[in-house]
């Protein structure tokens, strides 16, 4: 049976706007995600994998126009590597606002991505929000029925294959000073 992706991503955003945890793929893999703003869905996203299991949260969002909702600032030059990317990026910028404080590092930085992955770009549309996510790269079976089991939400097709050197990581601070990870 064909997965109906319009229904999938309506599901998604109603889960998200009741403030649940969903299981969602994205350019490198499972991601558990959830609103972005909800202090209580943050915490229970991050409560669901051990902590030194975890790489640090990211926002993704489906349209560059969008960053200035949850940056005080974006530098010149994040501008125009988006302008010229080839693959998805991930920026570390400092002083987020908009999001809950449980996903802000130091700084109040975090990773954000504009995603190319379909199902991503579709469901930003639609919830038109950023999404709070934890990448789980590599799921095994078992793993992931054990996160379904305890999910409002999960995206009932098969995650591509990814690659990780397919996104670049880089940080990018308010004096425009760019650091690549």
């Amino acid at each position: 049976m064909a997965l109906d992706i319009q229904n999938s991503i309506q599901n998604a955003c109603n889960a998200l706007r009741e403030n649940k945890v969903i299981l969602i793929p994205c350019e490198i893999g499972w991601t558990l995600a959830c609103d972005a703003q909800s202090r209580d869905a943050v915490k229970e996203m991050l409560g669901m994998i051990p902590e030194e299991e975890q790489d640090a949260p990211t926002l993704l969002i489906d349209d560059d126009r969008k960053l200035n909702r949850y940056f005080k600032s974006i530098p010149e030059v994040a501008w125009d590597l988006l302008e010229t990317a080839m693959k998805p990026l991930t920026f570390v910028f400092e002083e987020s606002m908009n999001i809950s404080p449980e996903l802000q590092g130091e700084k109040q930085s975090i990773g954000v991505r504009i995603s190319k992955h379909g199902y991503v770009q579709a469901l930003g549309k639609k919830y038109g929000k950023a999404i709070a996510g934890l990448e789980l790269y590599e799921l095994s079976k078992d793993e992931k029925a054990a996160l379904e089991a305890r999910l409002e939400f999960v995206y009932a097709g098969e995650v591509d294959d990814f690659e990780m050197d397919s996104i670049d990581i880089i940080g990018i601070r308010p004096n425009g000073q760019v650091t690549v990870y």
